[in-house]
């Protein structure tokens, strides 16, 4: 399933103006490209919005992979080339199941980025479902020849049966043999849960499976389909979202040596900017959009769906300056301003919610702000309470020489 985190991090303050012509680059010195090379999957995952293109074991070739490197490569972001490997450009390698593409095809790609970026300026990651591990694995990710200490993801549902093979059978035995290869061989990987219809009711069990372990880990609500009855069976609400959510935070403030988990560390900072009175970041997705979903194909995808109007162009044939420029994403964040001025306008957090979620909601997410409201605010309605009650998340008044008395 998906991966990567939400920019709200690096939002700034307030709206820059457009300067007419032009064509606005990004702000984020850290773009994410979610690349699906392959669809192929050794797993059959009821939720899975892949699943009509799984059994098709077509890898993007590398010639359409270099251009698709030079072409990004050729991007030039507002200040010097970024110089830390942190910065520039993450690859973020998905399916599909990633593993499935051999490991020397990567180290050629390797080659390719190294020769078309030099030393800084790129990184990768990979998602993988972590029931292909061997030990030819296990040595190219502790050589990190390709991917760098901290690069590795993988999904696990913990509880729930929804995650099986193509034979129909159970893979959680597997995948916890795995992630103990992990531990032994000190490989460091952050994990994804599907928060569906089989996993609501097991948010303490799932938290403190990770939270023993020191895992950090990401609850994604089950968010996309590609039949309507994948949403009949593992389809959850925003009301049940929003409940998961609020105890997921309950928990991580009870643990005594907590892990990350996302989006629940985001939602956290727009609780304590609203706590304290900041109401001026804005998510503005022309000069704020930080992921960008790359098909088999080459297409961009603004959204992880297969829509047609949710395409920006083709990076095999294209530019990233010129994809950026396109009419269909000028189109796109046309409509996340005005589901922004439709569901934030009024919302009491807009501000210190940088109101992401709403911009960035798929047409799943956009039925459930018109049926049941924000998610999200209900959550941050649930945090402040919380931390309002223990008398945490305010900053003290400065002092006379201008600094906080204490630092909460």
């Amino acid at each position: 399933m998906v991966t990567p985190a939400s920019p709200s991090a690096g939002v700034q303050e307030g709206i820059s103006k457009r300067t007419p012509g032009m064509v606005r680059r990004l702000r984020s010195k850290r773009i994410q490209l979610v690349i699906k090379i392959t669809k192929h999957c050794n797993l059959r995952c009821s939720y899975c919005y892949e699943f009509p293109y799984l059994a098709n074991t077509n890898v993007m070739s590398l010639d359409d992979l270099t251009r698709l490197i030079e072409h990004v490569a050729s991007y030039e972001f507002d200040d010097d080339v970024p110089s830390a490997g942190d910065d520039g450009f993450e690859f973020i390698w998905h399916g599909g199941e990633p593993l499935m593409v051999p490991i020397e095809y990567y180290e050629r790609i390797g080659n390719v980025q190294r020769e078309v970026f030099g030393p800084f300026g790129y990184l990768n990651v990979l998602q993988t479902n972590l029931t292909i591990l061997t030990d030819r694995h296990l040595d190219w990710l502790r050589r990190e020849s390709f991917i760098k200490r901290g690069g590795l993801g993988f999904s696990f549902d913990v509880y729930g049966n929804q995650r099986l093979d193509i034979h129909g059978r159970d893979t959680a035995k597997k995948v916890l043999q795995n992630l103990k290869k992990l531990h032994d061989n000190e490989i460091p990987a952050g994990a994804i849960t599907v928060l569906s219809r089989s996993t609501k009711g097991q948010i303490e069990n799932i938290f403190g499976f990770y939270d023993s372990l020191g895992i950090d880990f990401r609850l994604l609500p089950y968010h996309l389909e590609t039949d309507p009855r994948q949403t009949e069976e593992n389809g959850v609400s925003a009301d049940e979202i929003a409940v998961a959510f609020c105890k997921l935070f309950d928990l991580w403030r009870q643990s005594k040596d907590p892990v990350v988990i996302q989006p629940i560390s985001d939602y956290l900072e727009y609780a304590v900017a609203w706590m304290n009175g900041r109401r001026d970041a804005i998510y503005d997705k022309e000069v704020d959009e930080s992921i960008f979903v790359i098909d088999t194909n080459g297409d961009v995808l603004g959204y992880e769906t297969y829509s047609d109007k949710h395409r920006y162009g083709n990076l095999f044939e294209s530019s990233f300056t010129n994809i950026l420029a396109s009419t269909s994403r000028r189109t796109l964040i046309s409509r996340a301003q005005e589901r922004v001025d439709a569901y934030c306008s009024n919302c009491v957090y807009r501000g210190a919610c940088t109101t992401y979620p709403v911009a960035e909601a798929n047409p799943i997410e956009e039925s459930w702000l018109k049926t049941s409201g924000c998610y999200v605010a209900k959550t941050l309605a649930h945090m402040v309470n919380s931390m309002d009650e223990a008398g945490i998340g305010r900053v003290p008044a400065p002092t006379e020489s201008g600094m906080p008395a204490d630092h909460v």
